[in-house]
């Protein structure tokens, strides 16, 4: 399998889970201060947390791992652990946790499983590293999954 994404143990590809659409958001924050007579003056004070959106379809066709691995990244979320997300080509995102996943379901066999799942994680960029790093040494395969 070819691996577009890693989000720790989880691997979007072709044959699994393919996003369609990759949606990276990043901000700044800046505070206002009121001054008497002028115009509110700026300050910069950090960062926002940036986010990732994945958007994609699962065919069950193409795929049988899809829809489960969907479903065990909703049990990992639920254990409020940051992974590390890789790229395919290797470019290391850092650690992001799951916020938010949804599924739409179509086309449903006469058994009732669907034969096209549409998917959308969102992800947070988790920015506590050497929190993140004594987790993965406590516990690494939950993290990174190797």
């Amino acid at each position: 399998m070819q691996t577009m994404m890693a989000l720790g143990p989880f691997r979007f590809g072709i044959d699994s889970m393919a996003y369609g659409e990759l949606v990276r958001s990043r901000g700044w924050v800046w505070a206002e201060q009121e001054v008497v007579g002028k115009a509110p003056v700026l300050q910069f004070t950090g960062e926002k947390a940036e986010t990732i959106e994945l958007k994609g379809t699962i065919y069950s066709s193409i795929s049988v791992l899809g829809k489960p691995q969907l479903e065990a990244m909703a049990q990992l979320a639920g254990r409020g652990k940051p992974m590390l997300m890789v790229s395919g080509p290797g470019l290391v995102f850092g650690f992001y946790v799951i916020e938010h996943i949804s599924q739409n379901e179509f086309h449903f066999t006469s058994l009732g499983s669907a034969r096209k799942v549409e998917f959308h994680v969102s992800l947070k960029r988790y920015t506590d590293t050497a929190g993140a790093i004594a987790m993965m040494k406590s516990d690494p395969q939950s993290i990174i999954g190797f």
